[in-house]
């Protein structure tokens, strides 16, 4: 297993875009950086069990031959920052480490080795799965069948952006300055273009 090292932006030394609770943060220590080190090859062989999972079911699938006919989606309900921006481990902040997951899906129809850039979530799971099922998705559900962008063309239209919502008042890194109030929400704008704060007052 080769060695992990901590993102090289553990430690950036300008970090006067950021809210004030990061600017605040001090660089992260070399014993700090050895515990993240030491958490990350764990995390690695718990992966290893999955990489197992996913092999057993290919292979069950293939057995009853019924891998062509079965659509298998490879995805996370969050990233996960260890180190990245000053922060120790940690998944509850808009920064890319902790919103990109990956999402792979293999199934018929589905081109090999396509790569779609366009923003996509979890939300859309929902909306694909019934897709796939040839149902109609109700009105009331979030989220988008992404079934359309395994054909070419792919769509005309689609969302150029996310909204991302964190609704603590106390958070120490997002919630400070909005307001106050259980209700308070940190609305974050995220697109290619980058994410933008934009708190409630």
């Amino acid at each position: 297993m080769c060695p992990y090292r901590v993102h090289i932006h553990s430690n950036e030394e300008d970090i006067s875009d950021k809210p004030d609770a990061i600017r605040n943060l001090p660089l992260i220590t070399d014993k700090q950086i050895g515990d993240l080190e030491n958490e990350f090859r764990k995390r690695l062989r718990s992966l290893q069990s999955v990489d197992e999972m996913v092999e057993k079911i290919v292979q069950s699938l293939q057995e009853a031959d019924q891998l062509e006919n079965t659509y298998i989606f490879f995805t996370s309900d969050n990233g996960y920052h260890m180190g990245q921006h000053r922060l120790m481990q940690g998944k509850n902040t808009a920064y890319e480490e902790d919103i990109r997951v990956p999402f792979i899906i293999r199934g018929p129809g589905v081109p090999a080795a396509k790569v779609v850039d366009d923003l996509a979530g979890n939300i859309d799971l929902a909306s694909t799965f019934v897709d796939i099922a040839g149902a109609a998705t109700p009105a009331f559900v979030d989220g988008r069948a992404l079934l359309p962008w395994l054909g070419d063309p792919p769509p005309a239209k689609w969302r150029a952006a996310f909204l991302l919502e964190k609704g603590d008042p106390n958070d120490e890194i997002f919630g400070k300055g909005s307001g106050g109030g259980e209700k308070a929400l940190i609305p974050i704008i995220y697109s290619d273009d980058g994410i933008l704060y934009r708190p409630i007052r």
